[in-house]
């Protein structure tokens, strides 16, 4: 019988949810982990022991996207895996992106939602200057307190040239610094740019959002 570990992760088809260290020690022990597609830990605060282990078995080759949102994370480990195409880390305390940058390999990672963190201006130039994504194409830094003068700085970083879909919403900057953005010559090969102007009459004209199309 399987672990009641593993059961209160609700297993289904695809994936698993409500995942901690020692449900992941039961998981890794089960017949479902070769067909997993997507673990999320749903805010289970998992160790970075138990997020390194689980990158390293073998038995996850299958796996695509994991969610680790909505936690207490301040920081994070290195991750190495081939087939990760999608990676939530939304809504925790992540200041320091150091060690996750400078060690992981991620060669298939596709998304990547950093929103909702602490991340400043130095953090997230050293995730645009990371080789560890080489195929990313979708990042979300909303609501992130990174500034008009970082988001000025930000938008001439080479690593944004190979990105189709960048979120900005929330960051605190203005309708200037945003026409900037739709204007740079880095951002040319965009296809969507999701911003959010704090210019009341701006905002009130397009509900917000610029989401820049091309």
């Amino acid at each position: 019988a399987d672990s009641p570990l593993l059961q209160n992760m609700t297993v289904f088809p695809r994936g698993v949810r409500h995942a901690d260290d020692e449900a992941l020690s039961a998981l890794s022990k089960s017949p479902y982990t070769g067909e997993l597609r997507l673990i999320d830990f749903e805010g289970g605060f998992p160790s970075f022991e138990g997020i390194q282990s689980l990158f390293a078995s073998s038995g996850l080759e299958k796996l695509e996207e994991l969610r680790l949102d909505h936690g207490n994370l301040p920081a994070l480990p290195a991750l190495k895996h081939p087939s990760i195409r999608r990676l939530n880390l939304s809504e925790n305390e992540i200041t320091d992106l150091s060690t996750f940058c400078r060690g992981s390999d991620l060669p298939n990672l596709r998304f990547l939602d950093l929103s909702g963190n602490r991340l400043t201006k130095g953090v997230i130039r050293q995730l645009l200057e990371s080789k560890a994504f080489p195929k990313l194409e979708s990042l979300n830094l909303s609501q992130n307190e990174i500034g008009s003068e970082g988001l000025i700085d930000l938008a001439n970083e080479p690593g944004l040239e190979s990105l189709h879909e960048l979120g900005l919403v929330g960051c605190g900057v203005n309708t200037t610094v945003y026409l900037n953005w739709e204007n740079s010559q880095k951002l040319q090969h965009l296809k969507e740019l999701f911003l959010l102007s704090y210019d009341e009459e701006s905002a009130a004209k397009t509900a917000g959002y610029y989401a820049l199309r091309r």
